[in-house]
């Protein structure tokens, strides 16, 4: 299986990240720049690892999911709203006429999967066994889910809705719903593997527990919210309004916290960033 892997990785992840980084040149965008995408990536390996738990007969659906998880929020820097699956096949398409060396196997349903991976309604799920037929759209989508939860997904979430106008004070109940369908359908679709939904429940339920607490008392007066909700409108002062990188919002966000709540959540979301 890791043979594999490396065999797409050395094709395609050159010119993925010449493309990208040309791409995102100027963008600020930090909770979905070209590092997420890298994420969804190894998330996308983890899963494949648990379906194919021995060498797959060919390389070309671990291709399609490759170059899917890379390029599946790409055209957030084009549209920030639900729609933005279409202009991520769209950049796809110009990286294909960009380098016609890199030929993709089913490439139709590689564009479905970039453009359809952020339909989160809960949906019925046949779920992917080991030797089954497997959705490469479920297996973008699912690995892009992984990457929501935890503290890295309470951050994702507080800027991009944010940045679709969401009023800080509805963020938190906005989430919630959002958060627990990605959850719901990666348990359906990975039903097969106990131990593997397992593993990420505990990030789910992390992240769950944040929005509930920022909920609790956000629409009270700021000075007595809770930790959580301060957060939240941290993360917009600092990511939205004043357009800082995340490393820099983390340290601000060490350096003025007024609770061992609020420093722990930059301390770990540092952590998990590997900054």
């Amino acid at each position: 299986m890791a043979e594999y892997i490396k065999l797409a990785e050395d094709k395609w992840m050159p010119s993925i990240y010449a493309f990208l980084h040309s791409l995102y040149n100027g963008i600020h965008l930090p909770s979905h720049d070209v590092n997420h995408h890298v994420r969804v990536w190894s998330y996308a390996k983890e899963l494949l690892s648990h379906i194919y738990t021995k060498a797959p007969a060919s390389c070309s659906f671990i291709e399609q999911a490759l170059v899917g998880c890379m390029f599946h929020d790409t055209g957030l820097i084009v549209d920030h709203s639900e729609r933005h699956g279409h202009h991520s096949k769209v950049l796809f398409e110009q990286f294909l006429s960009k380098y016609p060396q890199l030929a993709l196997p089913n490439v139709e349903d590689t564009l479905y999967a970039i453009e359809h991976h952020d339909d989160k309604s809960l949906k019925q799920s046949a779920g992917f066994g080991v030797g089954t037929s497997h959705s490469l759209v479920d297996l973008v989508s699912s690995a892009d889910d992984l990457d929501a939860f935890g503290r890295i997904g309470v951050y994702r979430y507080i800027e991009i809705y944010a940045l679709r106008g969401i009023p800080v004070e509805n963020i938190p109940a906005m989430v919630i719903p959002n958060l627990s369908n990605r959850f719901e359908n990666f348990c359906c679709r990975f039903s097969n593997f106990s131990t593997l939904v397992e593993t990420h429940r505990d990030r789910y339920l992390e992240t769950k527990r944040f929005f509930e607490e920022a909920d609790n008392q956000s629409a009270q007066d700021f000075i007595f919210s809770t930790d959580e909700f301060k957060i939240v409108n941290n993360m917009v002062e600092v990511l939205v309004n004043r357009q800082m990188d995340i490393k820099s919002a983390i340290v601000m966000g060490i350096m003025s916290g007024l609770s061992a709540g609020q420093v722990g959540y930059y301390m770990g979301l540092k952590e998990e960033l590997g900054l």
